[in-house]
């Protein structure tokens, strides 16, 4: 059985038609393996940067995986958002309620209802 090597988040040049020309920077979505009988076939679906996504044989010569300096520089780029940025999971706010001029939610008492 074939190995993918590609994953979901790899940086990659994509064929569109599957000629293996005009490759095109793309981000793989999903990667996946297509058995049929005792065959398999590493696919991935790639999305492009117009928008667009292509379900393509993953591997040479329709996928290529994108050169390293392209894939650091992307890294860099997701490190320096998450710095910048608020935090990846931010505390909810609690609110007292009797501090802000309300009233706290009663339960029902039993046998009402």
């Amino acid at each position: 059985m074939l190995k993918n090597p590609f994953r979901t988040g790899d940086k990659v040049l994509a064929s569109r038609l599957e000629n293996g020309e005009d490759h095109e920077p793309g981000t793989v979505i999903d990667a996946y393996e297509l058995l049929i009988g005792a065959e398999s076939k590493p696919m991935v679906v790639v999305e492009f940067e117009d928008g667009e996504r292509r379900y393509l044989i993953g591997g040479a010569p329709n996928v290529l995986p994108a050169p390293a300096a392209e894939q650091e520089t992307a890294g860099e780029e997701a490190a320096d958002g998450e710095a910048e940025g608020a935090p990846a999971e931010a505390e909810p706010e609690t609110v007292d309620v009797e501090d802000a001029g309300g009233t706290a939610p009663q339960s029902p008492e039993p046998g009402e209802g």
